[in-house]
């Protein structure tokens, strides 16, 4: 954590200023080592703030010092101007190895990379690169050749890098880089127009090996013949030694020597001892398609059977000599005269691949040939042939039949007298299969235009290699394949020859190492730093503290490889949480984890090639997750301060209720008092909301959530006079015909629940169109749960027509009445409007030049800006509220637009911002919003206090009048026994007072009830509705069905008082009015 000086210990070089550094070492000593231009240094210690080095003796004939590396003996390579040295620094022993390049000069080393085996990897200065074994002084270097591009892309070198899979890449200055193989399971031959070693041509059609183990190639410059396989080129047979066409497409073995197939030139057969070329080719013109041979297989009659251009030849080995060929010029059932790519000859059956006539297959008894069946594409059938065009045949150990086609692999299958078919959706890398080849164990290796790739059976699983893999190239030939004895694979494509064991190819343990890197809280970002240093190791394992307790952990993790991500899989566990490895598929690479405890957690990560077995090194990361602040121990003794004050505060509290409750008596007087000033408040209130909302400039409306529109305003009907002269209700969705933004505003509706500046096009009737910007929000009843929308247009019309102009006419800028304002791609202000200089108060000198953000309030925050611009640097508009500040200090809100100003070519010069001052709009809403809430608080507390007065006069009518009244009853019945029994006049008028005086009690209880239904109180809502229905006449004939769908919790007291009003108002009506028999 601190920074030291520097300096030098020898005495001679104190005086001096310390030469640049190109490179610092860390041996296996852990020492470090300083390398210069002028030397080598030692760290010799440190001295307080200073690093003292020791300068090494080195002789000055080794030039200038590049590098430093060490290899496994702990021997140091020094890469010099004159070349390499081995230099031991404890005995000081020195061996230099100095080369010519090319211009016989003599080579620099820049970089070394120390490899396995000891092997020594050297950049040299403008001379490419070098492999250099010290073991036995060999050395082979690697230039840039422009004829060959397969050689070392530029001859400068940049970098060396060594990735973790082995490959090397080469940087070079200004020209990419390239990758270097040194372990690759494949070895190829290539082509080079100044080695006589290698092959003739770098296009290979057939490959042989003999049983004396030569190696046969045949291409486009004739047939190559290899004392073995990877070893010099003895001779090459073409035109002069005896081909009459030097492009060979066939090999096989035979008679003492081989038998070639020619490009236009015919059959011929080679004896190996003798060097005897002798042609049979058959007479005719030059183009003869007889001579064209693509294909060539023996059966067991020694009969030689030859696919050309025009169709199926057969030679007889013994007398040498073609046979009639009439059998393959027949009617459908027999060959077509067609180019044939492939002959199969499976016991008594021979199977002919043609190039547009699909597959055929004959039995065979000697030269007849009989029950010929055709197989051709049929796209109809999934089990059918999916191309026509057979490349190549193939017979494996268990006799299955393989056809190798340009639309993918097919395997016939006998029983059913189908194919099973794989294309590149089921993992081919490319359809064009053009050679089939089968391992030791049974796999096949395909030949195609992109790369080869290993088919098995039993997994009908592909695994797939490219150049990437270490191939020479990805496009193959048709008929170049061949497997020696050994079990090694031979394939030749356009770009040489390359040679492979399957199971070393296989069983390569690619998988690459991990590194975890990235941690992801709910509420921040932890990277692979820790106590403020950089690890510098490439794999480190990490110890993160979190400083509290997260809601989710997000880890991501990577292997090291450069091939795509789906080829690497990755297993993880969580020690303390899943004991088990769990895999990732797919190519994820990252892990979520949520509602951790508290603890010391250890991630383990590790990766594999999805084609190896094993899994490569793990990966640790050690967090720990602290225990929450509630739970700690200071936090327990606040919660018992907390409550033991809540106690003492419960005390007080039971005090003060029994003091309130002697003021309650007289605050209910006050409220009493203040009943008629509130209602009267509440009355003027509605007024003023209702003629701020008939006098609004913008139309404003009221709509249910259906869309609605149950009550306008002036400016509204003005707008749209068919609202008051309209039978049916108007619905905002019907007023927008455009299903798009119909469908856009009610998600605007169900997502935010309102809407701000929606922009519209509405469509009048007479075929004009009104622009609006539309803004909605919920208002709600206060003795309703209904909610209802209130919407605000505002009529853009002027200002879209005002935009259209300004497109059309430059000059129509400066009379706009909308802020305009136009900058370069920086946002440097470059013209602004008069309009724009009214709004703010600036002048040009003080706007011109400057930015934006001269306007800037405050009152947005850094994301708001950030997606502006983000959206107007992708190319699109942005449009949104913003409040800015004027140059007086005073804020204004505003409806800004920015559009970006693009050249023709499409690019970005500058943009353009329309503002709208809507500052006076959004007050007037804010006061009518105002008044809103104020009138219905005022209508709640006045329908509160009817319901309080209700039960008052209920109260007096039971308890007052009806006592009075029975005490009348009680009267009358006193009088009725002191009346003499004589006088029945006199009884009977006393009997119709009593009734009338029991008609007057039960009309007190009914009222009583009505105003204040004590069921409703006591037993809740439900049975205060059936005692309600039980009042119903019974001379209404009304039948009322009932069904309760009320949860058993009690409803707010007003809320269940409101719902039950209404129903006793609604019975009421239906019983005086509607004449109704039922009732639901």
């Amino acid at each position: 954590d601190r920074i030291h000086r520097v300096i030098p210990v020898d005495d001679r070089l104190r005086s001096q200023r310390l030469p640049t550094v190109t490179t610092i070492l860390r041996d296996s000593r852990n020492q470090l080592w300083f390398v210069g231009e002028a030397g080598i240094w030692q760290w010799n210690g440190s001295s307080g703030d200073t690093l003292q080095l020791r300068a090494m003796d080195l002789p000055d004939t080794l030039g200038r010092i590049y590098c430093l590396r060490e290899d496994k003996d702990s021997r140091f390579w020094i890469g010099t101007s004159r070349g390499l040295v081995a230099w031991n620094p404890e005995t000081h022993a020195i061996r230099g190895y100095r080369w010519l390049g090319p211009d016989q000069k003599r080579l620099s080393v820049n970089q070394i990379i120390v490899l396995d085996g000891g092997r020594l990897l050297l950049s040299l200065q403008n001379q490419g690169v070098a492999l250099f074994q010290p073991r036995s002084g060999s050395i082979r270097f690697f230039y840039h050749d422009p004829r060959d591009e397969r050689s070392l892309g530029y001859n400068t070198i940049n970098t060396l890098f060594r990735d973790g899979t082995g490959m090397i890449w080469i940087g070079f200055w200004g020209e990419g880089a390239d990758r270097l193989w040194l372990h690759s399971p494949f070895t190829s031959f290539g082509w080079h127009a100044d080695d006589s070693r290698g092959l003739s041509h770098s296009s290979i059609r057939a490959i042989l090996e003999t049983k004396s183990g030569e190696l046969w190639v045949g291409s486009y410059g004739g047939l190559d013949r290899f004392a073995r396989p990877g070893g010099p080129r003895v001779q090459t047979y073409a035109e002069k030694e005896g081909l009459v066409n030097r492009n060979v497409y066939c090999l096989m073995a035979g008679s003492g020597g081989l038998w070639i197939g020619t490009e236009g030139g015919g059959l011929h057969h080679l004896n190996v001892r003798s060097g005897h070329i002798r042609s049979f080719r058959l007479p005719g013109e030059e183009n003869n398609g007889d001579n064209l041979i693509f294909a060539m297989a023996a059966d067991r009659d020694s009969l030689l059977w030859l696919g050309t251009a025009r169709g199926i030849r057969r030679f007889d080995l013994k007398k040498e000599q073609y046979l009639d060929r009439g059998f393959s010029r027949g009617d459908s059932g027999t060959l077509p005269n067609d180019k044939v790519n492939a002959i199969l000859h499976t016991g008594k059956e021979t199977w002919i691949g043609t190039d547009h006539s699909g597959l055929i297959r004959f039995r065979r008894s000697g030269e007849s040939l009989s029950d010929p069946h055709r197989f051709v594409r049929d796209p109809a059938r999934k089990s059918g042939l999916q191309s026509d065009r057979i490349l190549c045949l193939m017979e494996d150990r268990r006799g299955r039949i393989w056809i190798g086609t340009e639309e993918g692999l097919h395997r016939y299958l006998p029983d059913e007298q189908h194919f099973r078919h794989w294309d590149h959706e089921d993992g081919l890398p490319n359809n064009v299969v053009y050679r089939i080849l089968e391992d030791t164990r049974g796999r096949l290796w395909l030949s195609t235009n992109q790369g080869l790739s290993c088919f098995d059976p039993e997994t009908e699983s592909f695994r797939n290699f490219s150049e990437l893999d270490g191939l020479p190239g990805n496009e193959f030939n048709r008929g170049a394949a061949y497997r020696d004895r050994d079990g090694r694979l031979f394939f030749g494509g356009i770009n040489g020859l390359v040679s492979f064991t399957p199971d070393s190819v296989l069983n390569r343990n690619t998988s690459p190492r991990v590194t975890i890197t990235r941690m992801a809280t709910s509420t921040s970002l932890h990277s692979t730093v820790q106590n403020g240093k950089q690890e510098y190791r490439y794999f480190p394992d990490y110890r993160v503290q979190l400083s509290s307790v997260p809601f989710q952990l997000e880890f991501s993790f990577s292997g090291l490889d450069f091939r795509p991500p789906s080829f690497v899989e990755y297993a993880y566990r969580l020690q303390g949480i899943q004991p088990k490895w769990r895999i990732l598929s797919n190519g994820d690479h990252r892990v979520t984890y949520t509602h951790l405890p508290p603890g010391t957690y250890r991630l383990e990560v590790k990766a594999r090639d999805i084609f190896s077995q094993e899994y490569g090194p793990s990966t640790t990361l050690e967090f720990v997750i602290p225990v929450p602040l509630w739970k700690s121990m200071p936090a327990l003794v606040v919660y018992g301060l907390l409550f033991a004050t809540l106690a003492w505060g419960v005390g007080r509290n039971v005090r003060r209720r029994n003091q309130l409750a002697l003021r309650r008596s007289q605050l209910e007087i006050d409220r009493l008092r203040k009943m008629e000033s509130m209602q009267r408040e509440t009355i003027r209130n509605q007024e003023r909301y209702h003629t701020l909302f008939e006098q609004s400039m913008d139309p404003i409306f009221i709509m249910e959530q259906d869309g609605t529109i149950v009550e306008t305003n002036r400016s509204f009907q003005q707008m749209f006079p068919e609202a008051a002269t309209s039978v049916q209700p108007l619905s905002l969705f019907t007023m927008v015909p455009d299903r798009d933004r119909q469908t856009q505003l009610q998600h605007r509706l169900e997502s935010d629940g309102r809407v701000k500046d929606f922009p519209l096009e509405i469509p009048r009737p007479d075929s004009t169109v009104l622009y609006c910007l539309l803004s909605l929000q919920s208002i709600r009843e206060s003795t309703s749960a209904r909610s209802q929308m209130q919407g605000i247009l505002r009529d853009i019309t002027a200002q879209v027509e005002r935009d259209r102009e300004i497109q059309r006419l430059s000059h129509g800028i400066e009379a706009a009445g909308e802020s305009i304002l136009m900058t370069d791609k920086d946002g440097v202000i470059q013209y602004a409007n008069p309009s724009f200089y009214r709004l703010t108060g600036y002048t040009s000198a003080e706007i011109l030049g400057k930015t934006p953000r001269i306007l800037k309030s405050g009152l947005q925050g850094k994301d708001f800006y950030q997606r502006m611009w983000e959206t107007i640097r992708g190319g699109h508009r942005w449009s949104g509220l913003i409040t800015n500040r004027k140059k007086d200090g005073s804020l204004y809100n505003a409806n800004l637009t920015i559009a970006p100003l693009k050249d023709e070519g499409g690019d970005v010069t500058g943009y353009i911002a329309i503002h709208t001052d809507i500052t006076q709009r959004i007050q007037l809403e804010d006061a009518l919003r105002s008044s809103e809430q104020k009138y219905r608080r005022l209508s709640q507390k006045l329908i509160h206090i009817q319901d309080k007065e209700r039960e008052r006069i209920s109260r007096d009518l039971h308890d007052s009048l009806g006592q009075f009244l029975a005490t009348i009853s009680i009267h009358m019945d006193m009088l009725a026994s002191a009346v003499i029994p004589q006088m029945p006049d006199f009884m009977e008028k006393i009997s119709h007072a009593k009734r009338l005086i029991q008609n007057a009690i039960e009309e007190c209880r009914r009222l009583s009830f009505e105003l204040n239904p004590l069921s409703l109180q006591r037993l809740g809502l439900p049975q205060a509705i059936r005692e309600l229905i039980r009042t119903v006449p019974a001379e209404s004939k009304l039948k009322i069905n009932f069904e309760e769908n009320i949860s058993r919790d009690r409803l707010n007291p007003d809320l269940e008082m409101a719902i039950y009003r209404i129903l006793q108002e609604a019975l009421s009506n239906i019983i005086k009015y509607a004449e109704a028999s039922q009732v639901d």
